[in-house]
């Protein structure tokens, strides 16, 4: 299964198996005309916390992804 939009097709993608890639999702307040997800990857936040006071990134597009919905399944 999966959505034909990209957010939610991630969102799906790893409610199902984020926890197989150490993936958590975080939860995030609406923003008005956005879209977003947010989400933690443990092992690599793990392993760079210890040299790090901050770690941030921000991916902001505004492209069609029409070719990259991912299959849940």
């Amino acid at each position: 299964m999966h959505d034909q939009d990209p957010i939610k097709s991630a969102q799906i993608y790893l409610e199902k198996h984020g926890a197989e890639e150490n993936i958590r999702l975080l939860e995030m307040p609406e923003i008005e005309g956005a879209q977003t997800l947010a989400f933690i990857v443990e092992d690599f936040v793990e392993e760079w916390a210890q040299h790090t006071d901050t770690f941030l990134v921000d991916s902001t597009c505004e492209d069609e992804f029409n070719d990259y919905i991912l299959d849940t399944n």
